[in-house]
């Protein structure tokens, strides 16, 4: 059996301040990837069974096209919008506003049809699911987006 050769060290980082440093990163990636799985995985399952109301926020309808989440993200007790301008083909995009404590944060697009979901005080923004009126979900390349003061990224895909 060939060894696993996936991690390598530089020659002389292999020392005992290495091997204790470099163990705590490791095991800070592995314990971030596994959060995030498990956000995924209980994403999903919270669409499945029908729960998605119970962690969905809710949105203020302004114009035909443009509509306002409402959230504390930073937790500090004022008040976050995200403000969603979208199109209305199937392929269109949503343009998407941050503002925070009153000031622009980050601006971004996605496809069409997000849902804002919170789960243990964090925000998250789901795109790419489609859920009908007899509770069917049907998954299609959805993407699961954390959102933070400062950014955007990726959860799972």
């Amino acid at each position: 059996m060939m060894p696993d050769r996936s991690i390598s060290y530089p020659p002389r980082a292999r020392g005992p301040i290495c091997g204790l440093l470099c163990a705590l990163i490791l095991t800070g990636a592995h314990a971030n990837a596994a959060a995030q799985a498990d956000i995924c995985g209980n994403i999903k399952k919270i669409f499945q069974s029908g729960k998605y109301p119970q962690y969905a926020i809710p949105f203020e309808q302004i114009g035909l096209d443009h509509v306002r989440y409402e959230f504390d993200l930073d937790k500090n007790g004022i008040k976050e919008y995200l403000e969603a301008t979208c199109g209305h083909s199937s392929d269109a995009q949503c343009d998407m506003n941050l503002t925070m404590n009153g000031k622009q944060g980050i601006q971004f697009s996605l496809p069409v049809g997000i849902r804002l979901l919170e789960i243990n005080n964090r925000v998250y923004i789901v795109n790419g699911i489609s859920i009908y009126g007899n509770g069917k979900v049907e998954w299609g390349n959805y993407t699961v987006h954390g959102v933070s003061p400062k950014r955007l990224r990726v959860v799972c895909k």
